[in-house]
């Protein structure tokens, strides 16, 4: 029978490796959770976005139609000619192909999402949020604060624990295990029996275990400079995505202040103007264009505005603020 002995408390060392791997392993696990999180985030605000959009061309294809049978009772009247009832026709299909367009889309944005749970088929009509909630981004150095939230940067500490403890694990291997082994042995010659104790233990010339302890401390002396590199490679990505949120904020602020007032005012006047002959038909099409090109820019902006918010809050790990802020802008 025999037995090692290990010296230099080897299993200890051993043991608490394995229970701070398994504390990494918890970190680990929280960033996939957050990821998966901001997948379905940003999933759902897609199908928002792509449920507004449908609505809009929706309300196009009814305003398109709305005015062509007012161009055809001018037409019958004498007083256009019917040429313009033609165009008002290809109005009403090109808004119609819209709406197919934007029903396709939204019915690819509802697949993504009930795909994240594992779904092959949506098994929900509409989504419900709050696409028209804007806010006025805080302080980037507020978020910067925050960076330390997220597990790819709180898990360093448990990182230069399990370097410590495999470089004291190497340095243990310096001191050499001790095999103990006994048992009976008969001697045919004499027909005796004795017992026998071996003490062995290795000795360590040429294998000092060199290697194993400078890569050891190698992975521990740059613990720092890994943990610097990706504090580094957080920071900058939230500063570029927090230029991005200001872009898009901006971009909704505007379309809803100053564009889409200016769009609406323009068009209802041009389509008062054309009914009293002030106005050409092209006029009007040109000024229904723009009103619903500046519409659809708005929601493609509040949609991106949203995805950028989930952007940042993967990064922080938390929201963008708290329900206890007092400057936030219901824009709709």
């Amino acid at each position: 029978l025999s037995q090692l002995v290990e010296l230099g408390r080897k299993p200890a060392k051993r043991k608490k490796i394995a229970l701070i791997e398994s504390d990494l392993k918890s970190w680990d696990y929280e960033a996939k959770r957050i990821e998966v999180l901001s997948q379905v985030t940003k999933a759902f605000i897609a199908v928002l976005s792509a449920q507004e959009r449908l609505n809009i061309t929706q309300e196009l294809v009814n305003l398109t139609r709305q005015f062509r049978d007012s161009v055809a009772a001018r037409v019958q009247a004498g007083k256009v000619s019917p040429v313009e009832l033609t165009r008002a026709d290809i109005s009403v299909a090109f808004a119609e192909v819209q709406m197919s367009k934007a029903k396709k889309l939204l019915e690819a944005a509802r697949q993504k999402l009930a795909a994240t749970w594992g779904s092959f088929s949506p098994d929900f009509n509409q989504v419900v949020g709050r696409l028209y909630s804007v806010i006025e981004p805080p302080p980037l150095n507020k978020l910067v604060g925050y960076l330390q939230r997220h597990p790819e940067l709180a898990r360093w500490k448990a990182e230069r624990a399990l370097r410590e403890a495999r470089l004291s694990l190497a340095k243990a291997g310096l001191i050499p295990d001790v095999m103990i082994s006994g048992g009976i042995r008969y001697f045919q010659e004499t027909n005796d029996r004795a017992y026998v104790l071996n003490l062995s233990f290795p000795l360590p010339i040429f294998n000092r275990q060199q290697g194993t302890i400078r890569v050891a401390r190698y992975y521990l002396e740059k613990t720092d400079l890994d943990e610097k590199a990706i504090l580094l490679h957080f920071q900058t990505k939230l500063k570029e995505t927090y230029r991005l949120l200001q872009a898009y904020h901006h971009q909704v602020i505007t379309l809803q202040k100053t564009v889409i007032p200016a769009a609406q005012n323009a068009f209802e006047a041009i389509k008062e103007g054309y009914q009293q002959g002030k106005f050409s038909f092209l006029d009007v099409l040109d000024a229904q264009r723009t009103l619903v090109e500046a519409k659809i820019q708005y929601i493609e902006s509040l949609g991106a505005y949203h995805q950028t918010v989930a952007e940042i809050e993967k990064l922080i790990n938390g929201p963008l603020t708290t329900s206890q802020e007092k400057n936030k802008e219901k824009v709709k």
